[in-house]
């Protein structure tokens, strides 16, 4: 639930739609005025086209904290107006009676649908500038890479058809920050092939689960790092020496609790955990795995969430030669997630059940790196009490110690047997777990992999 009010949400908003429209008029009697008198000399500007006092809301939160000027805080408005308040601009839709087309000084596109106006730097340009080529000049740099709307990822500028000028390109906000300034929350986009990453939860808590001795020591080592990692980085300096971010890498065998334990963390510093499904981020097109994945990290460093990349060596593979095609391509997706792990700010996790399967290049970037072993026998026992509820009891004859020395099984597996049974004692309306229904439930996860008892 957002912090602020919906009706300060809905005031401020209201105030930057009314500026708009003011900024609009008034360029439209200036251009007038000016053609009209076919000279230079400024147009006096109105009281109502300065930026209004907002009140407390997300609007004003954004704008103080990226310390936005005026000018750019009309690019703001003006980009977020298509999804808002279309109808403010239609005025740009007229014809010049000249030519019976759009005026070309207005920029701009339609949308795919033909009913609604897109638009552009051009007409950011025009609407601050007017003819004023200095002015226009300044106002062009407010799209370059290095800028807070770029550099944030704030907004950007659309890829334009090849020989278009760059400035036809249409004023795209991320979504992100349009849901941010209208609702106060930061939402996730919706997982699809184009955004291959979920919100990862757990409702599990560290009491439910059970790590060895030698894993506990390092996920106690991974919360102090997660902790105060940004203030070795930024204030004690060390950021210059190890990378902007913090990497993590979790390995061993199977069902010992590696993708729980991302969540967990994440649970415990506050953060979101976005799951890249990898699945849907590898594509067959070149170019689009990166495409895909950039998406992600850009989504990552906006919000402050951490990453995790499950099963990381499928996409994180060791690099072959270059025989084809295919192994170039693969070799420069591979390039291309080395790289952002290197520029990325924040958090990332990676899990995987064969670490010598990584390619050398991304194990040297991790600052941490976690085992998580097959459970020993002390472990199994505690893991076999907690897999099943208070709901139940055990008969007389159930001897866990003896289950937890004689298989070697992970804790996936316990939980399962847990479940497998609780369910055969709700069907039995019996809910005292004995030996026979264990060893069946014993008997079916072991079968999974072609084991006997």
């Amino acid at each position: 639930m957002s912090k602020y009010l919906p009706e300060y949400i809905a005031t401020s908003i209201e105030s930057e739609k009314k500026w708009l429209s003011s900024l609009i008029q008034f360029r439209s009697i200036a251009n007038a005025k000016k053609n009209k008198k076919e000279d230079d000399g400024d147009v006096e500007q109105p009281g109502d086209t300065f930026p209004p006092m907002l009140c407390e809301s997300p609007y004003k939160e954004f704008i103080e904290k990226h310390n936005l000027t005026t000018d750019e805080r009309a690019i703001l408005i003006l980009g977020i107006a298509p999804h808002i308040c279309p109808e403010l601009l239609d005025v740009f839709l007229s014809k010049n009676p000249n030519t019976g087309k759009n005026f070309t000084e207005f920029g701009g596109r339609l949308s795919a649908n033909g009913r609604y106006f897109l638009p552009t730097a051009e007409t950011a340009a025009h609407l601050l500038a007017g003819y004023d080529m200095q002015k226009r000049l300044a106002v062009t740099e407010l799209f370059e890479p290095n800028h807070t709307f770029l550099s944030k990822n704030i907004l950007h500028l659309e890829e334009t058809l090849s020989g278009e000028p760059r400035l036809s390109g249409t004023i795209a906000v991320s979504e992100e920050v349009i849901d941010y300034l209208t609702t106060g929350l930061a939402r996730i986009p919706t997982f699809s092939s184009h955004f291959p990453a979920k919100l990862y939860t757990t409702q599990l808590g560290w009491d439910d689960m059970v790590f060895g001795v030698g894993t506990r020591t390092m996920l106690d080592d991974v919360k102090t790092w997660l902790t105060h990692h940004r203030t070795l980085f930024d204030e004690m300096g060390y950021g210059k020496r190890l990378g902007k971010g913090y990497k993590a890498l979790f390995h061993g065998p199977p069902g010992n609790g590696k993708s729980v334990t991302a969540a967990l963390l994440g649970k415990h510093i506050g953060k979101d955990v976005l799951r890249i499904d990898l699945s849907m981020v590898v594509s067959k097109y070149i170019g689009e795995t990166e495409k895909n994945l950039k998406k992600v990290f850009d989504r990552a460093e906006r919000t402050n969430a951490i990453l995790f990349f499950d099963e990381a060596d499928a996409l994180f593979g060791k690099r072959t030669a270059t025989k084809d095609a295919h192994d170039k391509y693969a070799n420069q997706e591979v390039n291309y997630l080395l790289q952002r792990i290197e520029e990325f700010y924040g958090i990332i996790f990676l899990a995987t059940n064969f670490r010598n399967n990584l390619d050398d290049a991304f194990t040297r970037r991790f600052n941490t790196m976690v085992y998580f072993p097959m459970p020993d026998a002390a472990d199994r026992l505690q893991m076999w009490k907690k897999a099943f509820t208070d709901k139940t009891s055990f008969g007389p004859d159930v001897k866990l110690n003896d289950l937890s020395d004689k298989y070697s099984i992970s804790y996936a597996q316990i939980a399962n047997i847990g479940a497998w049974c609780t369910l055969m004692a709700i069907e039995k309306n019996n809910f005292v777990i004995d030996h026979l229904t264990l060893r069946a439930g014993l008997a079916r996860e072991l079968g999974k992999e072609g084991r006997t008892l």
